[in-house]
């Protein structure tokens, strides 16, 4: 193995969203459980709902394997499912000693192992899963020299479980389903966020540039911006160049003109007319695209035959329209001169019809004479 592929298999990946950061931290412990030979146990939160949160769903406790998937940050910064291999690299995720040991939140080690609760025990086969968080994780710290007592090695401390407090409903403006969960506060240190690794110089790191339209570009420059050259960065996927192509963001720009009391009236006519030099360039690209060629001519030879075959059919129509207007507009004038006779009527109808009889008879018979 060379020397770069051993840098990047330990290197932080860099993402932009927890989700992603979450996913990557549980395939790379696996990973390196699997490299190691190691078998991984997972070690569950404890959650309990508050009473106010059961009386308003009763159904809400059974919702608690689906708790356990979610990252972190949604859960007061407290892991679900902390997945445990001795020799894996680990963080913390809140402050823990403030004093001369600066124990603060993203300070990074080896987890040297980890102190089971009274009357846990593994099994011997199969998925190991605590029934409880361990008591303690023996945690070995990068760069330190103090030497806790008890412990023989410098920087190895015992990281014990927190309880913090969490809403299942939290964008509600008032959110009420409260959880209080039991965690050891340290999980995988295989992913980071951008944000969370501001400040920070990495040896090595593996970026995802794959942001989506809303994330801010300068996301990428915080990313990449990590480690000391660029021989020390792997790009984790292909991404879309056009994010990085749309010049400085215009909002924060003139919300801070805005703030400072700044005319704004130059800087929205300028990005107005950029706004159309832009479209009208995309317009004679797509005119350029468009230029005569042969598949062009076929494609226009079709669109002429479908005209003269929809122009055909359209007279057809409306022939067939008129049809029937006409044929209704007939019926419709011949009921509105039809009228019912009553019973005199067609008496009288009877007895004129009789007498031209009659008459005509008279008139024959005379003629005959």
């Amino acid at each position: 193995m060379c020397a770069d592929e051993t840098k990047f298999k330990a290197a932080i990946a860099i993402v932009a969203n927890n989700d992603l950061k979450h996913e990557i931290c549980k395939v790379r412990a696996a990973a390196y459980a699997r490299r190691t030979k190691q078998r991984i146990v997972w070690s569950p939160a404890t959650d309990y709902a508050a009473v106010e949160c059961l009386s308003s769903d009763p159904e809400l406790m059974k919702k608690k394997e689906e708790w356990l998937q979610l990252h972190n940050r949604k859960c007061a910064g407290l892991w679900g499912m902390v997945p445990l291999v001795k020799g894996m690299r680990v963080a913390l995720i809140d402050h823990l000693d403030r004093s001369d040991k600066c124990l603060l939140r993203g300070s990074c080690g080896e987890l040297m192992g980890w102190v089971l609760e009274d009357g846990e025990s593994l099994p011997k086969r199969g998925v190991a899963v605590l029934k409880r968080p361990p008591k303690a994780l023996i945690v070995k710290f990068d760069n330190a020299e103090w030497i806790l007592e008890g412990m023989c090695e410098a920087g190895t401390y015992p990281v014990k479980v927190a309880k913090k407090t969490w809403f299942v409903d939290e964008n509600r403006m008032c959110p009420v389903l409260r959880v209080s969960r039991t965690q050891t506060p340290v999980g995988p240190d295989y992913a980071r966020t951008a944000y969370s690794t501001q400040g920070l110089t990495l040896d090595a790191a593996i970026v995802d540039l794959c942001f989506d339209e809303n994330t801010d570009p300068t996301t990428a420059y915080i990313a990449m911006s990590r480690v000391r050259c660029a021989d020390d960065i792997l790009i984790m996927q292909a991404f879309n160049i056009n994010i990085f192509r749309q010049g400085i963001p215009i909002g924060p720009a003139m919300l801070m003109k805005h703030l400072r009391g700044e005319d704004l009236e130059a800087d929205i006519a300028a990005h107005l007319a950029a706004e159309d030099s832009r479209i009208a360039a995309e317009k004679q690209e797509r005119k350029q695209a468009a230029k005569p060629g042969k598949k062009l001519n076929e494609k226009k030879r079709g669109n002429r035959d479908r005209t003269e075959y929809m122009s055909s059919y359209d007279a057809e129509r409306k022939t067939e329209k008129r049809k029937t207007e006409k044929a209704a507009s007939d019926a419709a004038r011949n009921a509105k001169h039809k009228r019912v006779r009553t019973q005199a009527e067609k008496d009288k109808a009877k007895e004129n019809r009789k007498k031209k009889r009659a008459a005509s008879k008279d008139k024959g018979s005379k003629i005959l004479d």
